[in-house]
């Protein structure tokens, strides 16, 4: 690969699971109960999230990528599946399960144009990938920021200081 070669989706879906795993890895036990800056506000609740509601919403979010990728609802794939505490009494370790088995229906993805059936409509998996590579890559940024780490991301050497985004197959 050249330094002027571009990531494919999936490639870049890898690498900025990866860098979020690489984040959560960092947090300390002392951490988890963190009341998150307001920037991580979601529509779900009114108050300040904790940094393990944060994390286990990023791996309720991974742990639906493989039956989204194999073009099922989450009707068909049963509504309620990934609700709850995900990450347990070992949050890192469980974590890094999760991405594990989201990275590897990403990489065995054979086509990009296969119909992805998300909460919020229908996306082929290529515009699926890119915005879940984009809030990754971000919220790895996000979270790194708050925990007191630096987040140096890895591009393969292909972004330079773009960051993960300098990475990204999409438009």
């Amino acid at each position: 690969m050249t330094a002027k070669s571009r990531l494919s989706e999936p490639e870049v879906f890898v690498l900025a699971d990866h860098a979020l795993n690489d984040v959560v890895a960092q947090i300390r036990d002392d951490q988890w109960a963190i009341e998150m800056p307001p920037s991580f506000a979601t529509r779900r609740t009114d108050r300040r999230l904790t940094l393990r509601e944060i994390v286990n919403y990023h791996a309720y979010d991974d742990s639906w990528v493989p039956d989204m990728l194999a073009g099922k609802t989450m009707a068909e794939a049963g509504v309620d599946k990934f609700k709850g505490d995900l990450l347990g009494e070992q949050p890192k370790l469980r974590f890094a399960e999760i991405v594990a088995k989201a990275c590897a229906a990403v990489t065995g993805l054979d086509d990009l144009d296969r119909t992805v059936h998300l909460s919020f409509g229908e996306f082929p998996a290529r515009g699926y990938l890119w915005q879940t590579n984009m809030f990754r890559g971000l919220r790895a940024h996000d979270i790194a920021k708050v925990i007191g780490i630096n987040f140096e991301p890895s591009c393969g050497g292909v972004a330079g200081d773009r960051g993960l985004s300098g990475c990204s197959a999409g438009a």
